[in-house]
């Protein structure tokens, strides 16, 4: 049950004459922890091998904890509702508090679970919400998560440190294929947006093989599910 009293949040500060707000709850960590302090930090090596890459990735492995522990949703409800909450981040930064802790104690909504990929492969059928990015796939294909344009296609990489124009790159493998759509999709941040706010929870799906290279996998998905583009 939400309370009608909102959480409201205040960016800690080490600054002279600053003062903690009457009654706000710290949620940090570092030298001085606190109970919660997002558990996953920057350089973290977690149980499967996984490296915490960089901030957003922290924030996005504190989100799928939280969302699948129900006992500290209660205790957050418990003992967040209605209090000021501070943490080291800028207000309206990607961070644990003003991204999953607020959310769900103003809102009762939790962070979505994360995409994932399916491999298209002869006699499948399209799952239901499937997002398909195979831009070989028509008319079902989502042409804006989809590489627009295949092996043996030329792209400009740079400009000629020389003068003359651009410095122009064929593609000749799949490796190639994903490294064009990490270039670009770092300029495109019209799509980068709508990745993320159209993409989490669902089945994203190519016709590459999973461990393959693949603009899904090795792109979009740790986009959607870790906001970063590796």
């Amino acid at each position: 049950m939400l309370t009608t009293e909102l959480a409201t949040y205040v960016k800690q500060r080490r600054i002279s004459g600053w003062k903690k707000p009457a009654g706000a709850v710290s949620c940090t960590r570092g030298k001085h922890p606190t109970p919660w302090g997002n558990r996953f930090a920057v350089g973290d090596k977690l149980d499967d091998g996984t490296v915490v890459a960089d901030h957003e990735h922290a924030v996005f492995l504190y989100g799928q904890w939280f969302r699948t522990n129900t006992e500290r949703q209660a205790a957050a409800r418990r003992e967040l509702a209605g209090k000021t909450l501070m943490c080291w981040c800028a207000p309206g930064a990607v961070c644990h508090v003003q991204s999953v802790l607020m959310p769900w104690l103003n809102e009762g909504r939790l962070p979505p679970p994360p995409a994932t990929y399916m491999q298209r492969r002869r006699g499948w059928r399209r799952p239901a919400g499937a997002v398909m990015c195979d831009g070989r796939y028509r008319p079902a294909g989502d042409a804006r998560f989809a590489v627009p344009i295949g092996i043996g296609g030329i792209y400009p990489l740079s400009p000629d440190p020389a003068g003359g124009g651009y410095l122009y790159k064929r593609i000749g493998t799949p490796a190639d294929l994903v490294e064009f759509y990490r270039i670009r999709l770092r300029v495109w941040t019209s799509t980068q947006e709508q990745a993320r706010r159209e993409l989490p929870g669902k089945v994203l799906v190519c016709r590459c093989a999973p461990g393959e290279p693949c603009h899904v996998q090795d792109v979009l998905i740790p986009l959607v599910n870790e906001g970063r583009l590796p």
